[in-house]
């Protein structure tokens, strides 16, 4: 993925996103109302990669 972020910078937000979600889920209670946002967003991530 690295590799892509400099051909698609939109890659570098969505894992951004990801990774403070993850963060967050490690020392907070979970976030029902955020959940489907994060899925969203790694939907938009993989098809993102899967394009090129």
């Amino acid at each position: 993925m690295a590799g892509k972020v400099k051909e698609e910078p939109v890659l570098l937000a969505v894992f951004a996103a990801a990774l403070g979600y993850a963060v967050q889920a490690l020392v907070n209670i979970d976030l029902p109302i955020v959940t489907p946002f994060f899925w969203g967003l790694m939907a938009m991530g993989i098809a993102r990669i899967r394009r090129f």
